[in-house]
């Protein structure tokens, strides 16, 4: 029953009937692979330049504006993509091309604060930390859950990436606008919507598809909008996406924001070429304002091959502070993530004397735990205390009160490519060696860590004993 009334509902969202049958065609065609590159890790232009004897059928997608999105279709396929070196050292990953759209959109503030306010499980605050850091900037991402089942996703996507420039929280998205009224530089709301889109990866969506969760769900979305709304500050923007197909989640929610706030809201025209704008009076008798539609992004399966994505940009030009609020302090917080500055001293000089490290202040801030060592953005400085978090940038060392340092799977995606001493250059045949999890034999080697290094990029920091590299790899954190 629920599917029945899934495809009545997508009849009434089209034009045609052969336009339906053309959507239900592209539920049975498997997306095109394309995957992201971490221009923060390794420049784009490098990239293609070292994968092009490896992978000749790496070619820009139809997004041609988004020159770190590729579409992959490898011959070889004797060892999976998920396997290859280049991806198990986070030289790119695999994202959906839709889905990658909103991030694309971002202002990207020096030295603020972006709030992804539903960020499991995580790809978009990814995409979003490596803009930041490519553009050598000292923004903050503030990566929220709310779900906590969700978080340990979120959080080893982040560790595993080495995107240090990120906190994780754990609020209702709902409660931000009131608690941190305007704290925020750009705010990306992708939110929990109905996954009508998002049959590529399951059909439970439309077997489980009630209009009455629809109309919930959209509810729960304007309360998001209106939290961003207040949570951003003036002048800055707001990001809203949505992976479902129905204008209520969309084009409605967006039309409903703005008879709120119009008086101080502007909804940007978003440009995207081979995207669509989608124009509709269909669904349920709601009518949708043309210019609304007109500025706004859809991706179609039937269309442009992707899963289906809605994009919205809000420019907010003036303050609806009633008066300056008083934001909360979290002494507990303040006080379990150490950020003083014989923290910041003690760190460096290890560094330094290990593996010959120049600590720059102004892009690295230390967060030491009763039993880890975390980097983050300076920009935390201005979080301290008055938030509870999760999890602060990513952990790159362990420690004890006898200073016994030991560097973890983060410190090489950071630091790596910056080491000078105690570095230890492979190639490539090594490298994919040791993603296999293979010991790497060393004659000669003295014991204590090392920095591997292929073309100068780090990979990897482990111990040497008795002349052999004994294999640590962590696939999955």
């Amino acid at each position: 029953m629920a599917q029945q009334d899934y495809l009545d509902a997508m009849h009434s969202l089209f034009s045609s009937d052969q336009e339906v049958q053309d959507f239900l065609d592209s539920m049975h065609r498997p997306l095109k692979k394309t995957i992201k590159t971490l221009s923060s890790r390794m420049v784009v232009d490098t990239f293609v330049t070292k994968t092009k004897d490896r992978w000749r059928t790496l070619t820009p997608t139809q997004f041609t504006a988004f020159s770190d999105m590729f579409y992959i279709d490898r011959e070889d396929l004797s060892l999976p993509l998920g396997k290859t070196f280049l991806h198990l050292l986070w030289f790119f990953y695999m994202q959906e091309l839709a889905a990658s759209t909103s991030p694309h959109f971002m202002d990207i503030p020096d030295n603020g604060l972006i709030l992804d306010m539903c960020a499991s499980p995580g790809w978009k605050t990814v995409q979003l930390a490596d803009y930041v850091l490519a553009d050598k900037k000292n923004t903050l991402i503030v990566a929220n859950e709310y779900n906590a089942k969700r978080i340990p996703a979120l959080a080893s996507n982040i560790t595993r990436t080495g995107i240090y420039n990120t906190v994780i929280t754990k609020y209702n998205g709902a409660m931000f606008g009131n608690s941190y009224p305007e704290l925020f530089d750009a705010i990306l709301l992708d939110a929990p919507c109905s996954g009508e889109g998002t049959w590529f990866k399951s059909n439970s969506a439309f077997k489980r598809w009630k209009q009455s969760t629809v109309d919930k769900i959209a509810r729960t979305q304007q309360m998001l909008l209106i939290s961003a709304v207040k949570a951003c500050k003036p002048w800055w923007s707001i990001i809203y996406s949505t992976c479902t197909l129905n204008p209520i989640e969309n084009e409605k929610n967006i039309q409903d924001i703005l008879e709120k706030y119009g008086d101080i809201l502007e909804l940007e025209e978003l440009i995207l070429p081979s995207a669509d704008k989608w124009v509709t009076t269909f669904y349920d008798k709601e009518i949708i304002d043309p210019k609304i539609a007109e500025k706004c992004i859809r991706c179609r399966p039937h269309k442009q091959g992707t899963g289906w994505f809605f994009l919205a940009k809000f420019r907010k030009k003036e303050s609806v502070l009633i008066q300056n609020m008083k934001r909360p302090h979290d002494r507990n917080s303040e006080q379990y993530f150490n950020i003083w500055s014989d923290v910041q001293k003690q760190v460096k000089n290890y560094l330094e004397q290990s593996f010959g490290l120049i600590i720059d202040a102004e892009k690295y801030l230390f967060v030491r735990t009763p039993k880890h060592v975390y980097v983050t953005s300076p920009m935390f400085r201005t979080m301290h205390g008055i938030m509870a978090f999760d999890r602060v940038g990513v952990s790159i060392l362990k420690w004890s009160w006898t200073h016994d340092w030991r560097p973890e799977h983060s410190f090489w995606l950071v630091f790596g490519s910056q080491c000078t001493e105690n570095i230890l250059p492979i190639d490539d045949v090594q490298a994919q060696e040791y993603v296999a999890q293979k010991d790497l034999s060393l004659p000669g080697e003295p014991n204590g860590y090392r920095i591997l290094q292929r073309n100068w990029y780090g990979i990897w920091v482990w111990k040497v004993v008795d002349t052999v590299l004994k294999n640590k790899f962590v696939k999955v954190i």
